[in-house]
């Protein structure tokens, strides 16, 4: 099949504003005729990519005329070159495009140059933004394929505008047409095929290694989301605790394990064990440990000693005891979703890393994660608090090059705490500290090919602590400028916002009618949740939380509507269950199965 160069261009990185934000991208070009150099090692010597690190990128001229067709774009307005290729292709057959180009084939040139077809392009913002598009025309762009070709010089050489080629097709067994590869890349997780195609296409062994990692990455997250909730059961179930370890003084960690036998349920970092010991009272304690992206065969909860459940788990807690307990639950957890996320900062007090380490531990060693920077900030007592957990902490190639760990005494020992050796700061983050952490510009460089610079202040906070430690540190992230919606954090005591600021059409008054229980009951607006109104009418639900994190109060929605937290939930197939601890009702008249 013929081929021809129509038009050729070099890169040059350059910071443009795309979508509000100085990004540095090569995919502005003035087109040329050549010629240019094609060598073996740098692919275009005077060529320079700003984060791709194929030898060369094509795209078919056809192309052009159907993409400014389908946007409403005077064709006149894109110039060759236009998406940022190297090559702009003419091809004597106009029907040959991605869907037709194989991972492997071979494209000959007149004068002895060969270019071997490694991948494709995977359509991104800079894209978007060139082409004049939101952002939500990129899976469009995907699902059609028609995205370009990447190739890798076989045969070094001389090319210019109007030279020829012909395509030598792959014969290997794994055929892998470029266009599945943007397809796959926006194809929906939960989609079985999407996994068996990422693996078909990572088969490949001239696949581009930019395409290689962003697949390895999809693949993660598929494998995340199947994990996801894997083996949740309903209710209680009991589990034994295996082993006892003292962490410190007043700290031990507990293992348990099923007494049924069956696989325990996956869990994200960051979330609890709603945990209801034999006095009935409901506590929740954070996993604080993570194994991988794989079904658990114990869960680890490290427990500080205090009075009640947690000094009666210190004394009664041995080995071979039995607990009640509840799937993992918590919405304070690591987002494994982002392909390439920004920049981690992990804050915790005291005993708050229980559910911060294994966040660290998940970052470290995920796929999408362990290249990703990350900031933690320790706040403890002196060096005699510093050590809790510290052998569980990682340790490994990526910690050394991504992960800033800064250590806060709150009360350092005179004889015993040197500053910038057993500390970096004194007293609790502050405004200064905050701001010198998050001042200066990071990097990140997931596929190793071009670093790029961030704003120290762009990331993903997780503060874990008491619930004024968290406020003081939300607040002062918000003075550095971090994005609000960026900021998560989990306190050891919560402060339930107002119910009633939750919905605007709360009747008046509305029946409660408890079915199992053979009882209705009188809610009326501005007193209580429908827990404590059951409560108050000497109904006994179970509870864990009281905050709707833990799942203890969960009943089964039979009529009505309620609002809980900001969430409406209605009898839409009678199968609705409901959070009582947060939850209003919005009807006059709401059923629940207790």
């Amino acid at each position: 099949m013929a081929l021809s160069v129509v038009a050729l261009s070099l890169g040059t990185p350059a910071l443009h504003n795309i979508h509000g934000h100085e990004t540095l991208t090569s995919i502005v070009r003035t087109p040329f005729d050549g010629p240019i150099t094609l060598d073996t090692d740098q692919g275009i010597a005077e060529h320079r990519s700003a984060i791709h690190n194929a030898h060369v990128y094509a795209f078919f001229s056809h192309h052009y005329d159907y993409w400014t067709a389908r946007l409403g774009i005077d064709r006149a307005a894109w110039n060759w070159c236009h998406w940022g290729e190297n090559l702009t292709i003419a091809a004597q057959d106009p029907s040959l495009n991605e869907t037709s180009i194989f991972v492997g084939d071979v494209w000959e040139f007149e004068g002895g140059l060969a270019l071997q077809v490694t991948g494709t392009r995977v359509p991104c913002s800079r894209l978007a933004w060139r082409c004049g598009q939101k952002s939500d025309w990129l899976p469009h762009v995907a699902k059609v394929g028609f995205c370009g070709v990447y190739l890798r010089v076989l045969q070094r050489g001389q090319i210019r505008a109007g030279d020829k080629a012909r395509i030598v097709p792959y014969m290997g067994s794994i055929r892998v047409p470029v266009s599945s590869i943007p397809f796959c890349m926006y194809a929906p997780a939960s989609d079985p095929a999407t996994r068996d195609l990422a693996l078909q296409i990572l088969q490949h062994p001239d696949l581009q290694d930019m395409n290689r990692q962003a697949l390895t990455r999809k693949l993660s997250m598929i494998e995340d989301q199947t994990l996801s909730g894997k083996n949740a059961w309903m209710g209680w179930r009991q589990l034994r605790i295996s082993c006892v370890e003292q962490e410190s003084a007043d700290v031990k960690s507990f293992f348990l394990v099923p007494v049924d036998q069956k696989p325990l349920a996956s869990f994200v970092p960051g979330q609890f064990l709603p945990i209801r010991l034999p006095s009935g009272a409901v506590r929740c304690w954070s996993i604080s440990s993570w194994a991988g992206s794989t079904i658990p065969k114990f869960y680890r909860i490290s427990v500080k000693k205090g009075p009640n459940a947690s000094g009666w788990l210190h004394d009664s807690g041995q080995e071979n005891v039995i607990l009640d307990v509840r799937s993992p639950a918590g919405y304070f957890t690591l987002d494994l979703k982002p392909q390439y996320p920004p920049r981690q900062i992990y804050i915790s007090a005291g005993i708050g890393i229980t559910a911060l380490l294994p966040m660290l531990q998940a970052h470290f060693s995920h796929e999408t994660f362990r290249r990703t920077p990350a900031i933690w900030m320790r706040v403890v007592r002196n060096s005699a608090t510093s050590q809790l957990l510290s052998n569980d902490i990682p340790q490994n190639e990526y910690t050394k090059e991504f992960l800033t760990c800064k250590t806060f005494f709150t009360q350092p020992e005179q004889t015993m705490d040197i500053k910038g050796q057993n500390y970096d700061y004194a007293g609790r983050p502050t405004q200064d500290s905050i701001l010198e952490l998050l001042r200066d510009p990071y990097f990140l460089d997931p596929m190793r090919i071009t670093p790029i610079q961030i704003p120290g202040n762009v990331g993903t906070a997780y503060i874990c602590g008491p619930h004024s430690f968290c406020q003081d540190m939300r607040s002062l992230l918000l003075l550095a400028k971090v994005s609000e919606s960026a900021i998560h954090t989990e306190s050891f005591s919560v402060e339930v916002p107002s119910l009633l600021s939750l919905s605007n059409s709360v009747p008046e008054e509305s029946v409660i009618r408890f079915t199992r229980s053979k009882k209705e009951v009188i809610w009326k607006e501005g007193t209580s949740s429908i827990l404590e109104l059951a409560e108050s009418e000497g109904l006994k639900p179970e509870f864990g939380c009281r905050f709707g994190s833990c799942g203890s109060c969960e009943v089964k929605l039979n009529k009505g509507n309620v609002h809980s937290w900001g969430e409406k939930q209605e009898d839409e197939g009678l199968n609705n269950m409901v959070r009582i601890c947060c939850a209003v009702p919005t009807s006059r008249l709401v059923e629940l199965e207790f």
